[in-house]
């Protein structure tokens, strides 16, 4: 059985806080966005997540940081999502980031992890005073 994109896009929607024809979901959770060195799957497998040396954090999102689904599996960031400027080289158990994930924790290494996809320029953090951010439209959450 597959799902419609109706239903695909009401998931989607409840899951990250818009209004859907299922409405929001009553405990739904709050969303971060976090980085990573290899791929995580749909296992979930954080191996690669940068640990908090050099300021590395999750970012947290809010409903307002994505753009509704309509019609169809996936929803974007409708807003600019920048992490701090590193403080020193983060440590990430490989040199380049080419992963983003999201997860329903700010704890590094804990959490569900909700999604995940590839980033379109991979990029290491080696030294203090580097900023990473995703542009609008960037990180897109897919139901498959």
């Amino acid at each position: 059985m597959s799902l419609t994109n109706y239903a695909e896009s009401a998931i989607l929607n409840s899951l990250f806080g818009k209004t859907s024809d299922f409405g929001v979901l009553a405990s739904a959770p709050t969303l971060y966005i976090g980085l990573c060195a290899s791929d995580p799957t749909d296992a979930g497998t954080l191996t690669s997540e940068p640990d908090a040396t050099g300021g590395y954090a999750r970012l947290t999102t809010a409903a307002s940081d994505w753009v509704a689904s309509s019609g169809g599996s996936a929803v974007s960031n409708a807003t600019v999502q920048a992490w701090s400027a590193s403080s020193a080289a983060w440590s990430s158990g490989a040199s380049t980031l080419g992963f983003f994930f999201i997860a329903d924790s700010d704890i590094l290494g804990a959490g569900n992890m909700i999604a995940s996809g590839a980033v379109t320029t991979p990029r290491a953090v080696n030294a203090a005073g580097v900023t990473l951010s995703a542009a609008i439209g960037a990180l897109t959450a897919t139901l498959d």
